[in-house]
């Protein structure tokens, strides 16, 4: 309702006369976005990756390398939700996701729960975000990787700083698996970052300049393979054959986990639809260029 409110405030700087022309065109130019079917496509993955048992697998992996240190749990929450957040930027649905598991861990572990929550709520910004849509997302999405890789570091910073100020100890060794335990039962999950590489390697680098040089394929087959809308797809592929055991057998399963998603989808849809659309709104105006000038000034 306060994205909603957000973009007719911005249609307004059109002209009060003009919000609903404004409103309308701005609102079909972000439904008609690539961004904005990759952000359904991330949010149906995450809810299938959390379905299948891939993110509850990683976690256990990261426990086993990080769990002995101090505090250990909170700096796999921050490593699970990077992770989580390399391929869906539904912040939502990595609070619930990782810390369903991490939060417990740390409540165990001597950390209180406002700062365990609050601690999670953080981790789970470490999401790809929407941007504008005067932009390519595509071809930002290395540069946005980068970004968040940098984030991370501060948030494991931020963990040691708490993990002081708190005096964390150590969790107790039983409730760590060996390294080794951990990677022979969910170490195929790792196969989901083939769904990043894949595209990264096709579409950027000398995999690309090679098939650009194709007769058959060309710059133009390159320029039409969109990054962001690859990689979920990839991901829920992997993903489903993957975690094929955990998937539902019967048809009311089937419904409960698609009107799962399809609840997540909405949640996550309608607040990205009017933050694109606001964008879009606010580019009518000029706005982009007032801004430059000023801050150029």
């Amino acid at each position: 309702e306060a994205m909603l409110l957000g973009l007719l405030v911005c249609c307004a700087f059109s002209g009060i006369q003009n919000i609903p022309t404004t409103f309308v065109t701005s609102l079909k130019d972000a439904m008609t976005e690539d961004v904005m079917a990759a952000i359904m496509l991330f949010t149906i993955m995450s809810s299938i990756m959390t379905q299948t048992g891939i993110i509850t697998r990683l976690v256990n992996i990261l426990n086993a390398i990080l769990g002995r240190l101090r505090g250990g749990p909170a700096y796999v929450s921050a490593c699970a939700s990077a992770l989580f957040g390399m391929v869906s930027g539904a912040s939502s649905a990595n609070a619930a996701t990782v810390g369903s598991i991490t939060i417990p861990w740390m409540r165990e572990s001597g950390w209180s729960k406002e700062v365990a929550a609050t601690m999670n709520t953080g981790n789970a910004g470490l999401g790809l975000p929407a941007v504008a849509g005067v932009v390519e997302a595509g071809d930002l999405y290395f540069a946005l990787l980068c970004g968040g890789l940098w984030t991370l570091v501060y948030r494991l910073i931020l963990v040691r700083c708490y993990v002081h100020k708190y005096k964390i100890p150590p969790i107790s060794k039983e409730n760590i698996e060996p390294l080794g335990t951990a990677l022979k039962q969910g170490g195929s999950s790792l196969a989901m970052f083939l769904g990043i590489i894949i595209p990264l390697v096709v579409i950027t680098g000398p995999v690309a300049t090679l098939l650009e040089g194709l007769a058959s394929f060309g710059e133009d087959g390159v320029d039409a393979m969109n990054i962001i809308i690859w990689v979920p797809v990839l991901i829920m592929l992997i993903c489903l054959i993957e975690g094929r055991k955990l998937l539902p057998k019967t048809l009311d399963g089937w419904a409960k986990m698609l009107l799962a998603s399809a609840k997540q989808c909405c949640n996550c849809g309608a607040v990205s639809l009017f933050a694109m659309a606001s964008s879009n709104a606010l580019n009518q105006t000029s706005f982009g260029e007032d801004m430059t000038t000023i801050l150029s000034a």
